[in-house]
């Protein structure tokens, strides 16, 4: 066909300079976000966003997306659907970053499809992800070797059963890696010149892996080399008109069923390590649960970006064990089903069976000129992150995300059958449309962290604090009023409420009031406002915000303590009133705060300690005022038991 023609040609070409630019911005922000930006704190996940867009845009106006207009259609109407969703979502702050996230994975697959049709863009690629690769398993050995708990950005690891890298959790390392391994084992397949090289890389990567600990995250990798090998070998180039020896088959069979039997065995290994995996099982079917309830209440649409983070609670039903702060459902799909509907599910469903389809496809009927890696690599991540998304959130990792993307975008560059038809004029066209819906896209993410940006000095300055191990809090705090988000203003809130000074309750009063005002729903802001409101004397006033605490997070009394924080409020009228000389009422609110204890001691409060001493020390004000002869004087107070499911 001509247009394969035109585009084997484009692909052994010489890619265009500002092409090459804005490649190497799109890569700047993948290192970016896996160095620094690879966790919740928004700031680090935002600044990725201004190199990919910028850096795809660059690339877009030098260079058509090897991709057919259909499929690019699905992209960006799927992706406007989501930002639609974003903007309509009760939490503003928190939607933020699906924003970033859809932003950057259009940017990141358009950039790949575009990219990709060059050896230099290919070459670029690698020698990023070989980089990246080399500072992981630098910072994993000495992880592994050393100190398990050390970091390079974060002051402590979220979890040191495994090696992490350069990210603050060893499963979202798991996920960088099982999307890199695959490429490796494309290059191999490949048999050019440095296949052994490629080789000994992809045992690498498998290694570091596996000391991820990451049960998940090991046999998924395994999955998809697997997938990238048996495609090579039986659906590769000119594999459709050769038939292959009946030794190299038994070759190939017995080395897919060695990897089987290592991938077996190793899964078995970690899963040891791990005592076994029936509790973590139990526990993420529990937060499936949940998400299936929420999804069911608004089934189109869903709840808006990041809903589930604050309706858990809401529908925590009693799932049994510790849960911490549940962000996410474990589960890609099952979030998009809570947070974006069928709607949002089906979208994503949708373009993982069209890429698969083209590749499927395009291997039936393989252009004789193009013999690349790249599609195959690209299969085996899209059926391991497919199977990896119905267990955990890997591709809720900005990174992991980029690397996904650019991945699937190359497939694009490589995958013939489906490029378009009408020649030179169509692919302007299309290239020109792409370019003015990338352009608005990247606009609207880039407006989204407006703040962040300008702010970006500040934040220099919080991140060299951190590195110099200096006192952070006054920098994060000055920050925090500049570019306000909510994860940083409860870092900082929760730092606040630990100072004793009068002038630590003051800025801990006007941090927790952002919080609430910016995300009106969190039963920790809402509950730490009222206590410092407490602190201040602002009875009244703390008491609409400690019952709005109680309507969030009553189920999870375990966690958050608000009934145990509305003893405290009534404690605090209580010796306010002794204060003013009204032993009575302070009798009476004593008495009122003794059973709120209680309720939370009931409850089940993590911190039963306290509360049992609390109540030793309550009975012992409230038996000195009864055998002083005081008579309860009853005052009004607030109705928390109404709150409690």
């Amino acid at each position: 066909m001509k247009t394969e023609e035109s585009n084997s040609l484009s692909t052994n070409g010489r890619m265009p300079l500002l092409a090459v630019v804005g490649w190497v911005l799109c890569l700047l922000g993948l290192t970016y976000a896996t160095l620094i930006g690879n966790g919740f704190e928004f700031p680090r996940v935002a600044y990725s966003l201004p190199f990919l867009v910028v850096g795809s845009l660059f690339l877009l106006s030098r260079v058509a997306p090897a991709l057919p207009s259909w499929l690019l259609l699905i992209a960006f109407s799927g992706g406007g659907y989501f930002l639609w969703r974003a903007i309509e979502s009760p939490v503003w702050d928190l939607a933020r970053r699906d924003v970033v996230l859809v932003t950057g994975a259009i940017a990141a697959l358009v950039a790949g499809a575009c990219s990709f049709q060059y050896k230099l863009g290919r070459g670029l690629f690698l020698g990023a992800l070989l980089i990246l690769l080399f500072a992981h398993g630098v910072v994993a050995a000495y992880q592994g070797i050393f100190d398990p708990s050390y970091a390079v950005i974060d002051p402590s690891r979220a979890d040191q059963k495994g090696v992490s890298g350069f990210y603050f959790h060893r499963n979202y390392l798991a996920g960088f890696l099982e999307i890199s391994l695959p490429v490796f084992v494309a290059l191999a397949s490949t048999k050019r010149p440095w296949w052994t090289l490629w080789t000994l890389v992809a045992l690498g990567v498998a290694t570091l892996c596996f000391f991820t600990n990451s049960r998940g995250g090991f046999i998924v990798m395994v999955i998809g080399a697997l997938c990238t090998f048996v495609s090579f070998k039986f659906l590769g180039p000119k594999k459709r008109e050769e038939k292959l020896s009946r030794w190299a088959v038994i070759a190939s069979i017995g080395l897919v069923g060695a990897i089987l039997i290592g991938g077996w065995f190793s899964f078995e290994v970690i899963a040891a390590k791990r005592e076994g995996i029936e509790g973590s099982t139990m526990g993420r079917l529990g937060l499936a649960g949940i998400a299936f309830d929420i999804w069911l209440q608004a089934p189109v649409v869903g709840q808006g970006a990041y809903a589930y983070s604050y309706l858990f609670p809401k529908n925590f039903a009693g799932l049994g064990g510790w849960y911490g702060d549940a962000k996410m459902v474990h589960s890609d799909y099952l979030q998009l089903l809570a947070e974006y509907g069928i709607v949002g599910l089906f979208v994503v469903v949708t373009l993982l069976v069209a890429f698969g389809g083209r590749f499927w496809f395009s291997c039936r009927h393989p252009s004789s000129e193009v013999a690349s890696w790249v599609p195959f690599a690209s299969f085996g991540v899209l059926v391991a992150e497919s199977i990896r998304a119905a267990f955990d959130f890997n591709l809720h990792m900005v990174p992991n995300l980029v690397l996904f993307s650019f991945l699937v975008g190359g497939m694009g560059a490589n995958c013939l059958t489906f490029s378009t038809t009408e020649g030179p004029q169509a692919s302007r066209l299309v290239k020109v449309g792409v370019l003015l819906f990338l352009f608005l896209f990247g606009a609207f993410g880039n407006n989204s962290i407006r703040r962040e940006v300008v702010a970006f000095p500040l934040w220099l300055k919080v991140e060299s604090a951190r590195a110099n191990e200096e006192e952070v809090l006054p920098k994060l705090y000055e920050y925090s009023l500049s570019a306000p988000s909510y994860y940083v203003l409860r870092q900082v809130g929760r730092a606040l409420i630990e100072k004793e000074r009068e002038q630590g309750l003051k800025q801990a009063i006007e941090i927790w009031q952002l919080v609430v005002k910016i995300h009106p729903f969190d039963g920790e802001g809402l509950a730490n406002y009222a206590y410092c409101l407490d602190n201040a004397g602002e009875f009244s006033q703390a008491e609409g915000y400690h019952l709005r605490a109680l309507e969030a997070v009553a189920r999870r009394e375990n966690k958050y303590g608000v009934v145990y924080g509305v003893g405290w409020h009534l404690i605090r009228r209580a010796d306010h009133a002794s204060k003013l000389r009204r032993p009575g009422e302070a009798l009476f609110l004593y008495q009122a705060s003794r059973e709120a204890f209680a309720e939370s001691h009931r409850l089940n409060f993590s911190r039963r300690k306290l509360n049992r001493e609390v109540l030793g020390w309550l009975e012992q004000q409230i038996q000195f005022l009864e055998g002083a002869r005081i008579e309860p004087v009853e005052v009004e107070i607030l109705d928390w038991r109404s709150k409690l499911p």
